[in-house]
This record gives structure tokens, C-alpha cells and sequence, in this order.
């Protein structure tokens, strides 16, 4: 109905969605609202449709915000999965402090209904809105893991914050919807809104009560600009948990920059209560999964952190070597695109000479134009391949980690043989020794 009759939708969904959207009391009337606006986003984002509405679809994102709350676990998930495609279809670039070129196609001035005006304006809300929804995911997550017992009730024998271990199918469901929204926020938006989100999560740190939740938050944030975020929240991390034996206080980033490339566990130490450190080791592992070649000036310092969760005595810490082990190597080696934007970087531009508000939801008509049935578009993607050097960091790594547990498995091999060997000449003797006393009583019949 929105697509054959635009306006009339519009004109009886602009009361309706907003109405249901700050529902308070009547919580089922919210799930109606997000209902209604992802039916009438492909029309809402249509500058051809409705070419006066992206200013207020700009407004219902914000309003969309509310949704995302713990307690709302339904309408939690509903929302997240409409802002996920959201992401995917309107870059987040505000033109507040940008000039625009006032140059038109054939086809913008044969649309004599649409002005760049509304649509540049629109995009003003761009930095409130994407300050708000990192705030909103760093709340949420910190709620999540410390007050929603339905997210942590898991049957399981540990106790540990966070929603790693969800067993109902309505929490799955929400932990994925979560994790591909996020991702697609940090792809969506343009460079200096990035920096200035990267902050406002930057508590995620400081906050073992966000959980597993927290290193989803870091993950995707480290993926659009990773030479940037890795040197920002490694270090941190390193400084939570890793101690001079010497030392009753933590490692500050001075110590630290000291003993970066210094490979010597006998030197340090992890500190803090169990499930302390295996939150900041799961911050690790999420950060530099993300990492690719970025991850080799840290090689040496992720090395003793494994060494020392190798010999930990606590089975919870030691199991944490494998995993991380394996995100430095995958990173590292594994081919995978550098972005995730369903715009190709030869149009993705922030520097004022792309009004990006023309091509929302446009992907189909830009990306696929004059393509056939069976082709399929070029985006053009940027594209990591492990070089001669990512493949050198993985051997210095296992040459780290690995070197004294082969060692020790060899030694084990050794002495194992070695008292086969001994069991094997000490058999053959006693065998040796009851031939003689059967051949003595043999004869001893015999005579008889």
C-alpha cells in the first residue's frame, strides 16, 4: 500500500509511528511501531516516492533508541534489526560542516519535487544520533551482564557475567541481531563521526560488568579503521591485567611501550580475581580478531599473555591460550574484505562532493545498473591478502608459544620410551628366570 499510494501511508503513519514509538505503558503498541516503520522504510527513503520525509525518518531513527532496552527483549531484537538494515542503506555522514557542489544529473532535474535541502538537512541529526546509539550500546550491554537475569541464566556452572552462554532461542536470536547491528553502525559511519563514537566506548574498558556484550561493541569498532583503534585499546588492555612481578601496581603504557617487543613471561604476571581476567582476555581476543597486519607490532607482548595462560593453574584461565592463539593467527592469514558498506569506495566519499541523501536505499538502482539476472555487482572492495611478513609473525609467535611445550612434550616422549624400554628388559629377565625354574622342575619329574 505505501508503494501505490505513498501519501496517503505517510499522511496516516506520521501520527501513528511516532504515537507507538513512545508507547509507555502499552508495550505491545511499540512492537507495532517498529513494525509499521520497517514495512514503509523502502518508501520513506525513496526520494522519488516521498520526497519531503527523510527529514523525518531521521526522527523516528532517534525514537527508535527507546527500544533498545534490556527489559524489552522482543522489542529489543525488533529494533535492532530494523537499524541494521538501516545501516546498510543510509551512510551516516552529516553535512552540518560540509559544502556541497549544487551540480545535478538529467534525472535530479527532471525531479523537480525533490530538493537537496531536505535531504542535506536530514543528515544534520546524523552525529546527535549516532552519539546517542553508542551510548545506548554501551548502557545496554553494561545492564545486560550485571541486572537481566533472564540473559545470564543459562544452566551453566559458571558464573561469570555476560551473555556467552544464552540457551534460550529468543536470547540467540538477540545476541545475533546485536552483533550484526553494531558492525554495521561502525561501517555506516563516515570517518569523524567514527573517532568521535570510538570515545563514548572507550568506558567498555574500564567496565568488566558489560560482558561479552563490551567485546562485541570493541570488535566492531577496530574493523573499519583498524590502524587507529588497535594502538588505542591494546594497551589499555595490557595495562588491566598484566603485572611486573617486581612490581605490586600495573604495567602504565610508559613500562609497557618499553616491553613491547620483549618476549619474557618469567617477567610478568596476570592479576585479579578469575572472572576479572577473563574479561579483558575475551576484550583480547575480540580485538584482534579484527586486526590483520595491524596485530604484528603487538606479537611479542600477546605472546607472554599466552604463555602465561598456558601455565596458569586455573583450568578457566588456561583454556583461554587456544583461542586466543588462534584469533592472532586467523587474523593474520585469512583472506576477508577490509569493509562492509553496500557502497562501492569509488562513490563513498566525505569530503562534500557526494549527497549521499540522493542514494539512500538506492543501492539497486546505482550498484546493479544495466547488470543482467545472473551478474552480480562489482563493489569494488578493498580486500586483505596475508603477505610474506603476516606469515613471519605467525612463525615468531609460535616460535614464542610453542617452543617450551614442544620441548616438554619431547622430554615426555623421552622418558616414556626410556621406562618402556626399562619394563621391556625387566620382563624378558623374569621370563628368562621362569624358563630355568620350569626346566629344573621338569627334570626333577622326570627322576622321579
Amino acid at each position: 500500500l505505501s508503494t501505490v499510494f505513498p501519501r496517503a501511508m505517510m499522511t496516516w503513519a506520521a501520527d501513528e509511528i511516532p504515537e507507538c514509538l513512545q508507547s509507555v505503558t502499552e508495550s505491545h503498541r511499540i512492537s507495532i511501531g517498529i513494525g509499521l516503520l520497517q514495512a514503509l522504510t523502502p518508501t520513506m527513503l525513496n526520494r522519488y516516492l516521498l520526497p519531503d520525509a527523510q527529514p523525518m525518518f531521521v526522527e523516528f531513527m532517534q525514537m527508535m533508541l527507546f527500544s533498545i532496552d534490556p527489559s524489552l527483549t522482543q522489542h529489543c531484537t525488533m529494533a535492532m534489526s530494523f537499524l541494521d538494515s538501516v545501516f546498510t542503506k543510509v551512510p551516516l555522514i552529516s553535512a552540518k560542516d560540509r559544502s556541497y557542489s549544487e551540480q545535478k544529473s538529467n534525472a535530479d532535474e527532471a525531479d523537480e519535487n525533490y530538493s537537496d535541502v531536505q535531504g542535506k538537512t536530514a543528515t544534520y541529526a546524523f552525529e546527535a544520533f549516532a552519539l546517542a546509539f553508542a551510548d545506548k550500546i554501551v548502557d545496554y550491554a553494561r545492564a545486560s551482564s550485571t541486572t537481566l537475569s533472564s540473559l545470564k541464566t543459562s544452566g551453566s556452572s559458571s558464573d561469570t557475567s555476560g551473555i556467552k552462554n544464552f540457551m534460550p532461542r529468543s536470547n540467540r536470536l538477540l545476541l545475533k541481531q546485536f552483533k550484526k547491528c553494531v558492525y554495521s553502525f561502525w561501517f555506516a559511519l563516515s570517518e569523524s563521526l567514527y573517532l568521535e563514537c570510538r570515545e563514548r566506548v572507550l568506558a567498555i574498558i574500564d567496565e568488566p560488568q558489560c560482558g561479552s556484550l563490551g567485546g562485541i561493541i570493541l570488535s566492531g569498532s577496530v574493523y573499519p579503521y583498524p590502524q587507529t583503534a588497535l594502538p588505542l585499546f591494546l594497551p589499555r588492555i595490557f595495562c588491566k591485567i598484566l603485572h611486573l612481578k617486581t612490581q605490586k601496581r600495573s604495567l602504565n603504557e610508559t613500562q609497557l611501550a618499553a616491553q613491547l617487543d620483549t618476549y619474557a613471561p618469567d617477567l610478568f604476571e596476570l592479576r585479579g580475581s578469575k572472572e576479572f581476567i577473563i574479561y579483558y582476555l575475551g576484550l583480547l581476543e575480540a580485538v584482534v580478531v579484527a586486526a590483520h597486519s595491524h596485530v604484528k607490532t603487538y606479537i611479542p607482548m600477546l605472546a607472554n599473555v599466552i604463555t602465561i595462560c598456558i601455565t596458569s593453574e586455573l583450568p578457566e584461565i588456561k583454556k583461554y591460550a587456544g583461542p586466543l592463539l588462534q584469533a592472532i593467527v586467523v587474523t593474520l592469514v585469512r583472506e576477508s574484505p577490509k569493509e562492509a558498506r553496500a557502497f562501492s569506495p569509488d562513490r563513498w566519499k566525505e569530503d562534500g562532493t557526494w549527497t549521499h541523501w540522493r542514494d539512500w536505499a538506492q543501492f539497486a538502482e546505482i550498484e546493479m545498473k544495466g547488470l543482467q539476472e545472473t551478474w552480480r555487482p562489482d563493489l569494488k572492495l578493498e580486500w586483505f591478502y596475508p603477505q610474506k611478513s603476516d606469515f613471519e609473525a605467525v612463525q615468531r609467535l609460535m616460535d614464542f608459544v610453542l617452543t617450551k611445550p614442544m620441548q616438554d612434550m619431547q622430554t615426555f616422549v623421552m622418558m616414556r620410551d626410556a621406562v618402556d624400554s626399562s619394563d621391556g628388559d625387566a620382563d624378558g629377565d623374569n621370563d628368562a628366570g621362569m624358563n630355568g625354574v620350569n626346566t629344573v622342575a621338569a627334570a626333577n619329574v622326570t627322576a622321579e
